[in-house]
């Protein structure tokens, strides 16, 4: 498996999306590999270490507040548990934004949660725009610009919504 700084920072907020989005699910087994596959990667801290040693079926009631701090250790602020659908498609952007969702996902969130046209911001606005052309761009090289673009954008706005 590829340990990469990058790879390792799209995995932990793949699995942040997973706890700050309810139907996303969060696969505990899968961030005690992504923990283990941490200390490999010489990023120990001492909650990491804890959640590496968890054993097989280890459930969020059980170590949740290790693997929270697991985040919060590596650098990963989780966005405030989604209330109503504001806050599902805030976090949706955030989630999209750290690289934790494919774009066809986030549009799975953003369509039902974005505003009509009129109420609309100009970040929303910029995101419909270049989603629906990355949904009528055949080109696989302009379609990958396009999203990196859209993350560029949702995480610029995730930021400054935080602040």
């Amino acid at each position: 498996m590829d340990n990469s700084a990058d790879t390792l920072s799209i995995r932990l907020a793949m699995i942040a999306g997973s706890l700050a989005l309810p139907g996303l699910g969060l696969p505990v087994d899968d961030v005690v590999a992504l923990a283990v596959d941490l200390l490999v990667a010489d990023r120990a801290t001492p909650a990491t270490v804890a959640v590496a040693a968890l054993g097989p079926g280890a459930t969020m009631r059980d170590a949740g507040d290790d693997i929270m701090e697991m985040f919060h250790e590596q650098g990963v602020d989780l966005p405030p548990p989604p209330v109503g659908e504001e806050a599902e498609y805030r976090a949706a952007v955030w989630v999209f934004g750290a690289g934790g969702m494919g774009v066809s996902e986030f549009s799975r969130w953003f369509y039902p949660h974005v505003p009509a046209w009129d109420d609309q911001d100009a970040v929303e606005r910029e995101l419909i725009v270049l989603l629906d052309g990355w949904e009528n761009e055949t080109d696989t090289t302009r379609r990958e610009d396009i999203a990196t673009t859209m993350r560029r954008i949702a995480a610029q706005a995730s930021r400054d919504n935080a602040g």
